[in-house]
């Protein structure tokens, strides 16, 4: 669902003091960046591929499958990869 902010104060509040009006005035300009940076995020495509994560998955569930299935591979020093016997 799309965030919808609250909206902005609609008129001065009822006061003299100058304060008042200077930080009603600061909460509308800080609204108005929200909303921008709302729409902006919103634009926005998402950068990460479901295909790709897709990918990566299957290929790290092949590397399991076939650590299961050849058990840890154990260096001999004639620098050959030789399996060790499961048991």
């Amino acid at each position: 669902g799309a965030y919808a902010p609250a909206a902005p104060p609609t008129s001065v509040p009822p006061s003299r003091a100058l304060y008042s009006t200077q930080r009603y005035n600061e909460l509308k300009r800080i609204h108005v960046e929200n909303l921008k940076i709302v729409q902006r995020i919103q634009a926005r495509q998402p950068h990460i591929s479901t295909q790709a994560l897709e990918r990566d998955f299957e290929q790290s569930r092949k590397y399991k499958e076939m650590i299961s299935l050849f058990g840890e591979q154990r260096v001999s020093r004639g620098s050959s990869v030789t399996p060790t016997p499961r048991s």
